[in-house]
């Protein structure tokens, strides 16, 4: 029994060794570019292919990440005909998506975007989704992606402009669906159009400034179904909810028909999904303020036609308890 044991052992061992040692040949040819040998070596590895493949032996990063790293197009596709996976690192959160946007590899971010869509949600440890490193290090056409990708349906959320209590509008609440959070904070309270805008990156904020969404306006005095509740003294009572899309719906197709199917729904509009006035950073400034801060005109205009607010004060870190 114990020699049977010890021989069990010794062959796990030994399987070990040779997956060991066929992940780290293949390493290296991924690591230096070698999409022939890659393939030659992916040929000879045999059933445990997938495994081997997705080996990332002390914490480090995987194949695909490094392949994409390094824009290698040829091999993120062989290595995910062989079944690469787009997991991120365990520790610092980075995916193969967001090294390849980093480092600007478009069609290598296209790739794993057609494959791997959920991993434009993956947040950093510095809570950087793909979005901000495209911003950040000032890749436009990646940036251009990201915005125009059609993402499946189960990963669209609902997002509505950040308002202040005193700002509702009385003809409803605007209401778009994407897959990310555009206005997504970072460990600083930096936003990606902050950052564009604290770098002076014209075309950059131009671009971002010109991307619209189909967004939808539900009104506020119609309840989802429900018999409304005796009026409230409170203008802004919870009990005044949204009417349901449905009722929207058919009311919209009604209007439709009234105009012979021609004319404009009134309930939806296209416009910028991104906050143009929320404070950022340890200066807790807006957009605006950075760009006037760094001297960038081109941007402060291109900011202030977009409707930035130029009457928002900057709210230190320290401050920002203050209840004045």
């Amino acid at each position: 029994m114990a020699s049977s044991l010890f021989l069990f052992c010794l062959l796990s061992d030994t399987r070990e060794q040779i997956r060991s040692q066929k992940h780290k040949n293949l390493r290296e040819a991924v690591s230096s570019s070698d999409d022939t040998l890659v393939q030659l070596l992916l040929d000879s590895i045999g059933p445990e292919r997938e495994i081997i493949v997705n080996m990332a032996p002390g914490g480090a990063n995987t194949l695909l990440f490094i392949a994409s790293q390094n824009g290698s197009e040829r091999i993120v596709q062989q290595l995910l005909e062989a079944g690469a996976d787009g997991r991120a690192h365990a520790v610092t959160k980075y995916s193969p998506l967001y090294t390849a946007v980093h480092n600007g590899h478009s069609k290598v971010a296209a790739t794993l975007l057609q494959r791997f869509p959920e991993l434009v949600q993956q947040l950093t440890v510095e809570r950087w989704l793909p979005f901000h490193a495209a911003c950040i290090n000032g890749h436009c056409p990646v940036v251009e992606l990201l915005i125009k990708h059609v993402y499946p349906e189960e990963l669209m959320s609902s997002f509505s402009p950040t308002k202040s209590p005193t700002s509702r509008d009385p003809s409803g609440e605007l209401e778009w669906r994407l897959a990310f959070d555009p206005n997504t904070q970072d460990v600083t309270g930096q936003t990606a159009l902050y950052v564009s805008c604290l770098l002076g990156n014209r075309q950059l904020v131009e671009m971002l400034l010109n991307w619209k969404v189909k967004c939808v306006r539900h009104s506020l005095d119609i309840d989802d179904g429900r018999e409304l509740p005796a009026p409230s003294s409170n203008p802004l009572s919870p009990t005044n909810r949204r009417i349901s899309f449905g009722i929207q719906s058919i009311m919209s197709r009604l209007s439709l028909g009234r105009d012979h199917g021609e004319g404009r729904d009134e309930n939806t509009e296209m416009r910028c999904p991104l906050d143009l006035n929320v404070l950022c950073g340890a200066a807790r400034e807006t957009a605006l303020l950075a760009a006037v801060r760094g001297g960038f005109l081109d941007v402060v205009t291109l900011l202030l036609q977009n409707g930035a607010d130029p009457n928002v004060v900057a709210r230190a870190v320290e401050d920002q308890n203050d209840p004045k």
